[in-house]
């Protein structure tokens, strides 16, 4: 057997938990090279869509920046404690990794490499066909989402189809993970439909449900992000359930939307004859900033917690700076407040002490001076790399050289320590 490249890709695409490789360039900057089939599982997003949202400005470059960084530190403290990272999905839920890495020189390249396996810190619901993250905790401080809790327990008892509706990133998945797995203690076996996927290959996946073996009563099946579904899609489930419903099945659909199945309906765009079949039972999850008791939770209960393996033990939030992250527009609910989060995070003064900065209100204000408080003159100014150079020589003689760690050149200039060795090398400072 000829053993190719194709060959190699195949087997690590058959590997449960994902696999990155980077290469690092002669700039000493990391490159993502490569990232297994897990990825589409775990993140939704296809391996050459998360690629190319690692070269564009995102969430996806922003975290993969901060792993490197960690690597890079690890490497050169030998740390080996507490590798753990996290990843937005594509729909925007946090998920958590531990993770292990290995530096790999090889003959073939010039350039290292960073190989880099990441598993999933989270549970899992039983299912046959995929296994999904069902941990993230249902935050129900206010009086609004524990209507929708006990609504949805309310659901569970009287086995109804459920329907999940709201804007995007307000929980939806979280609720309808945690709903099916409490329905699958009652032995309910967890089909899922991933909508997300290649139109075909979520048809086909439809088609596999008309074989369920006649010992599997009991399913339920799972319909994130419904209106996804195409026309072909829509009628093909149509067919099946009326063929399982024939047949006895005992079967559960629970679905999330952040699109009004009956304006599409309407406009034709969704099955009026499979949303009658359906008969779902409509559960409302109110927006973020219709629910301040969450936020006020989250920002002092939760995201202390969570922010401890970057090496932030202790981090002081007073009331009115959560008050202020609790009463804010959050047009783009979990997603925009962890932004919001993480920004304040890079503006922490000496005593940690978190801050609340706005999306368009940076902490440290605009300058119209090089220098505040001095004036210059277009004969004083000298080119920006000289300028440069002379700031970055004065940076490393106050930390005696030192660029890693909480008082090393990197922490100083609040920049991620593989960035300055690359400016560093590019002036011809190291």
């Amino acid at each position: 057997m000829q053993v190719t490249n194709s060959f190699w890709r195949e087997i690590l695409d058959y590997l449960p938990d994902v696999i990155m490789l980077f290469r690092i360039d002669e700039q000493e900057q990391a490159q993502l090279m490569f990232v297994n089939e897990a990825i589409s599982e775990e993140l939704g997003y296809k391996p050459e869509e998360f690629i190319l949202a690692s070269e564009n400005t995102s969430h996806v470059q922003t975290q993969l920046e901060w792993l490197v960084d960690d690597i890079a530190r690890r490497t050169h403290e030998s740390d080996k404690k507490d590798q753990n990272c996290f990843f937005y999905s594509k729909e925007g839920e946090e998920i958590h990794f531990s993770y292990d890495f290995k530096l790999i020189k090889i003959k073939s390249s010039r350039s290292p490499f960073i190989a880099v396996t990441f598993y999933n810190k989270e549970l899992s619901i039983p299912t046959r066909k995929t296994e999904k993250n069902i941990s993230k905790k249902i935050i129900s401080e206010s009086p609004l989402m524990k209507s929708v809790v006990n609504q949805l327990a309310t659901q569970q008892k009287i086995k109804t189809n459920v329907l999940i509706r709201g804007e995007q990133f307000v929980g939806k998945s979280t609720l309808a993970h945690s709903f099916l797995k409490k329905i699958s203690l009652d032995g309910y076996v967890v089909y899922e439909i991933d909508t997300r996927k290649e139109a075909n290959e979520v048809v086909e996946a439809i088609k596999e449900l008309k074989a369920l073996p006649k010992s599997s009563d009991k399913a339920a099946l799972s319909l994130l992000h419904i209106q996804n579904l195409n026309s072909e899609a829509q009628q093909i489930l149509q067919g099946v359930l009326e063929h399982l419903i024939s047949e006895d099945f005992d079967i559960r659909i629970v679905a999330t939307t952040s699109a009004s199945l009956e304006n599409l309906m309407e406009t034709g765009r969704f099955n009026s004859e499979l949303y009658y079949l359906l008969g779902f039972q409509q559960v409302l999850v109110p927006p973020l900033r219709k629910r301040p008791e969450d936020v006020l939770h989250y920002v002092k209960n939760i995201f202390p917690a969570l922010i401890k393996p970057l090496g932030i033990s202790e981090l002081h939030i007073t009331d009115d700076i959560a008050y202020k992250y609790a009463n804010h527009q959050l047009s783009d609910n979990w997603v925009e407040l962890k932004r919001l989060l993480r920004k304040a995070l890079t503006n922490l003064d000496e005593g940690s002490n978190l801050e609340f900065i706005s999306e368009d209100n940076d902490k440290k204000g605009s300058q119209t001076s090089l220098f505040p408080g001095e004036e210059t003159s277009i004969d004083e100014i000298i080119p920006f790399d000289e300028m440069n150079k002379k700031y970055l020589e004065s940076v490393l003689k106050a930390t005696r050289g030192k660029i890693y760690g909480d008082d090393g050149a990197a922490a100083l200039l609040n920049l991620k320590p593989t960035t300055l060795q690359s400016k560093l090398k590019k002036l011809h400072l190291r």
